[in-house]
């Protein structure tokens, strides 16, 4: 007869110190634990209950604005903003205070070099500024966008121009009425209209062009896994696949939807709408708060822990990217925070742990919203299917 025995090793085991924590030793047969699985349900039901509990993602504001805030640039922990009166402000994140105020100028746009470098656009002409003007390229047309990745990028009202950084002639044009662009190796990617047009830089000439919804308001692109997010005036997120050139649909919003921008890990999003709210992935979590108005730009800082966002009531706000994370944990809370993920993702599926994870506390105007939209598609979806009946027969 067998009779199983733990072993202990006594140099394994015992305490070096007074204050050391215990090592504990169990045998992990499922035999020995008739109850694991309940177990199991027990623990993924209560994790799921205290995150609900712990989701506070607001963390701090940056007031400093006197009208709403358009614009948002970010290099590591300095940000650049700029509002509708025209005030440019540089911030410092780690410190939550105001570096520079560049003063006023009149449908500026802006965009961040470095840590000591920015470009401001007045008028016709793009400035690169440190404390002083160091260099000016002039463009040929009113300047409605800048971008910058290795290169710099005018959107104009009749073309878009190629800048390199340390020339004021213009390298590289594309003819036609660009919003904004962005920039990823060669591809350019502009919104004209109702496309999203792609060019290749090296070519200097147009790849593809694709119709999405109604008018793009913001471009995003993830380039390791060959996608486009794309705002839309039409309440709704698309993602396209550059590879096959097929469109996903995020839909929740209720109103127009102004700013997108990719988690760093490439896997996640965020969207910033008119309705006054923000969105992670379409619909993980809802983010608002009761002073808050249109969200104009939202964006992940460097290490995708935190979302900054910008809107029209002139305050910046900063959210934790997770709702319930803490921002310092010992080993054993980050061990534990995993093990209770895993459990949570295993049963995802049970309704009473998916009501509680799905329940959200939002304003009953946006509620209402979201419930006559939610009408809305499922009639849409009724009329499609019984028109694809009558056609059948």
């Amino acid at each position: 007869m067998k009779i199983p025995v733990i072993a202990h090793n006594y140099k394994q085991t015992s305490k070096q110190r007074k204050n050391d924590i215990s090592v504990k030793s169990y045998i992990k047969s499922s035999s020995y634990f008739p109850l694991y699985e309940e177990r199991e349900y027990i623990r993924s039901l209560n994790s799921t209950k205290i995150e609900r509990l712990l989701s506070k993602p607001f963390v701090y504001s940056l007031p400093g604005h006197r009208e709403g805030v358009n614009q948002l640039k970010m290099f590591d922990d300095v940000i650049l903003t700029s509002s509708y009166d025209g005030e440019i402000i540089k911030w410092d994140l780690k410190n939550r205070e105001i570096v520079k105020k560049y003063g006023k100028y009149q449908n500026a746009k802006i965009e961040i070099l470095d840590e000591k470098n920015i470009f401001i656009s007045d008028g016709k002409v793009v400035n690169l500024l440190e404390d002083e003007v160091k260099f000016s390229y002039e463009v040929e047309d009113y300047v409605r966008n800048i971008y910058y990745n290795e290169n710099l990028m005018v959107c104009g009202y009749n073309n878009l121009l190629v800048f390199d950084k340390e020339r004021m002639h213009y390298k590289n044009k594309f003819k036609g009425e660009y919003g904004f662009c962005v920039k990823e190796n060669n591809l350019v990617v502009c919104g004209d209209g109702s496309h999203v047009i792609l060019f290749d830089e090296r070519i200097e000439k147009e790849i593809n062009r694709v119709k999405v919804g109604l008018c793009p308001n913001d471009i995003k692109i993830n380039n390791e896994f060959y996608k486009l997010l794309v705002a839309n005036e039409d309440k709704n997120v698309y993602e396209v696949d550059m590879r096959n050139f097929k469109i996903k649909n995020y839909y929740g919003h209720t109103n127009s939807v102004l700013s997108v921008d990719y988690h760093p890990n490439k896997k996640d999003f965020i969207s910033g709408s008119m309705d006054m709210s923000i969105r992670i992935s379409g619909g993980k979590d809802i983010y608002y708060n009761n002073r808050m108005l249109e969200v104009n730009v939202v964006k992940y800082d460097s290490s995708g822990e935190y979302i900054i966002s910008c809107s029209n009531d002139t305050s910046i706000r900063v959210w934790r990217s997770k709702a319930d994370k803490k921002a310092v944990m010992s080993r054993r809370e980050k061990n534990t925070m995993i093990y209770n993920e895993q459990l949570k993702e295993k049963y995802k599926d049970v309704k009473e742990i998916r009501r509680i994870r799905n329940h959200r506390f939002l304003p009953k105007k946006l509620k209402n919203s979201i419930k006559e939209l939610n009408k809305e598609r499922e009639a849409k979806k009724r009329k499609e299917e019984k028109r694809k009946n009558t056609e059948n027969k």
